[in-house]
């Protein structure tokens, strides 16, 4: 009840019926929020009825629980939260689920309605966390409410993205002719935050050359295919050659393409001349 009183009976003697006895009132707790009220009662035989009247004053405060308080999730996956009402309110009490901004997370567009029934009864809520192209971590606040109750419980959502900033290549081998050329396409693997600049470099200039010596890409720009051309460098031996042309920017994983160049000259005597005209007699040089 609302109300207990302790001790449930008083004595009185022809020496103590004018030495006043405690009466202790307890207020138990219950699982609402309401005030109440309660009378005590304390009658005898033959003696007139008196009631003390009892107002409680409720101390509990209505709050939609939320478990876990707190969300960690990946790019592309899910989390539950449970959600249930503190105590059991007079009437039913509708929530809301939200997220503040749906491109880090969302929540179906269904209320929550608590009863004085159900209100202790966890109702899931799923969170989702959509995918996105670029390789950034996002962090949201997963809201419950109800503006008719005056409820309002937040719950921080930090979500880690599953993309990676990397420098990828249409193929990482590249097979060319002295002289000839050979290409190949390059592109972000995610969305940056800003501009990406990618060097282009060849490991031995002799054998090979890329062009150009740097792309770059911006948020706007990272997934459109840039060229690098390749020109195996002529040279006066007779040797295929391999060379590697790595591509590197700022704080991402170098990539490396592996080349291989097949020499285009062939062995052969030369001559100065090709007839030398030599008088009978004489002497004739060629070289």
């Amino acid at each position: 009840g609302a109300a207990t009183a302790a001790p449930a009976s008083l004595m009185f003697t022809t020496g103590n019926w004018n030495v006043p006895q405690t009466v202790t009132i307890d207020a138990p707790q219950d699982v609402d929020t309401a005030d109440e009220a309660a009378s005590i009662t304390l009658s005898a035989t033959g003696l007139t009825t008196r009631t003390v009247s009892v107002s409680v004053n409720d101390d509990d405060t209505q709050v939609i629980v939320a478990t876990p308080n707190s969300v960690s999730m990946t790019e592309n996956g899910t989390q539950t939260v449970n959600v249930h009402l503190g105590f059991k309110p007079a009437t039913d009490v509708v929530v809301t689920p939200s997220t503040l901004d749906p491109a880090v997370a969302t929540v179906p567009a269904t209320a929550l309605t608590f009863t004085p029934s159900n209100y202790a009864s966890d109702q899931a809520v799923i969170i989702s966390a959509p995918d996105d192209a670029d390789a950034v971590a996002g962090s949201t606040t997963f809201r419950l409410e109800s503006v008719a109750a005056g409820l309002l419980t937040n719950v921080p959502v930090a979500v880690a993205d599953d993309d990676h900033l990397t420098i990828n290549v249409s193929s990482n081998t590249a097979m060319l002719t002295e002289g000839g050329t050979a290409s190949f396409t390059v592109v972000l693997g995610a969305q940056p935050p800003g501009a990406v600049s990618v060097a282009v470099l060849s490991n031995d200039l002799g054998a090979l050359t890329a062009s150009p010596a740097m792309v770059n890409f911006t948020a706007a720009t990272w997934n459109v295919p840039q060229t690098v051309t390749l020109t195996g460098v002529q040279d006066v031996d007779l040797t295929d050659e391999t060379a590697t042309i790595t591509l590197a920017a700022s704080g991402l994983p170098s990539t490396v393409v592996n080349a291989s160049i097949t020499d285009d000259d062939a062995q052969g005597i030369v001559l100065s001349a090709a007839s030398v005209n030599v008088t009978e007699g004489a002497t004739g040089r060629y070289q």
